[in-house]
């Protein structure tokens, strides 16, 4: 960042976070979980990142409060010999939230301004399970849904939006994501592919500008020789498939798709030669 850095002050500070849990164990192979958290989020204190990644003058017209959240969470889990499962569900409510505003060009040494825009709600359910089919041949799949979204509208100093927010999803924060694999593992030879979905993400506040949805295929394949040799190739983007990986590396803009994002690898081998001394 061109200029000398920042200084100042900045506060995050409860006294009283409090914390509980509650477990119901019907049986060894059965138990009910739940939670309750609050938590409050320190300010980053890098010259990289948070309030100080900034110009002396723009750090001098921050005021920030810090961001606070409240989590609730009730689930179930479940194991047997050939199955072993997990289902939760959450709900945060975040007030306070700050967000990065894009403000130009990163690489021109622009830094992202952040604020307050007031409260974000969040709810979601997740299940994972893998099921033993065989000795040697295990199933795994996973889900998760979440709804994320704004509670208000960003306004300037003067109460005039600048940013009509209230009821846009949070921008980078996919709905669907879900992963399977299947694995075949003798105790010497093993194989395995798996693929992972992640939806449509916005990238700007007001949500009119977006990335697609993907799906990336892994797969590896090994055998060991013994305990201490072992010889494993693994494939990364089985299929080469082009997608955006990471959207919002210079904040995120009110509007429209001025904005950095950065391309997923491409298809990738690997072999691994692992021996023990």
């Amino acid at each position: 960042m061109r200029g000398s850095l920042a200084a100042g002050r900045t506060e995050a500070k409860d006294w009283f976070l409090p914390q509980a849990g509650l477990l119901f164990r019907r049986s060894d192979d059965n138990e009910a979980f739940a939670s309750y958290t609050q938590n409050m989020r320190a300010f980053e204190s890098s010259a990289t990142g948070g309030p100080f990644a900034t110009t002396q003058a723009g750090f001098d017209a921050l005021y920030l409060k810090p961001e606070t959240s409240t989590t609730y969470e009730l689930g179930f889990r479940t194991k047997s010999p050939r199955f072993q499962g997990v289902i939760a569900g959450d709900y945060v409510d975040f007030k306070d939230r700050i967000i990065a505003f894009a403000n130009g060009s990163g690489i021109q040494s622009n830094p992202a301004i952040l604020q307050n825009v007031g409260d974000v709600r969040s709810w979601g359910v997740e299940a994972a399970g893998t099921f033993r089919v065989t000795p040697h041949l295990s199933l795994f799949a996973s889900y998760a849904y979440n709804e994320s979204e704004y509670q208000d509208d960003v306004v300037n100093a003067a109460g005039t939006i600048i940013a009509a927010t209230a009821g846009k999803t949070v921008v980078n924060s996919p709905r669907h994501l879900a992963k399977g694999e299947i694995t075949w593992d003798t105790g010497s030879f093993s194989a395995r592919i798996g693929a992972n979905y992640t939806s449509k993400r916005y990238y700007s506040f007001e949500n009119d500008a977006e990335v697609g949805g993907f799906v990336i295929v892994d797969a590896s394949i090994g055998y060991r020789f013994n305990e201490r040799i072992s010889v494993q190739a693994n494939a990364t983007n089985l299929f080469d498939r082009d997608y955006v990986s990471t959207i919002g590396t210079n904040g995120f803009a009110n509007r429209g798709d001025s904005q950095t994002l950065l391309a997923g690898a491409p298809q990738q081998f690997f072999v691994t030669v692992k021996a023990g001394f």
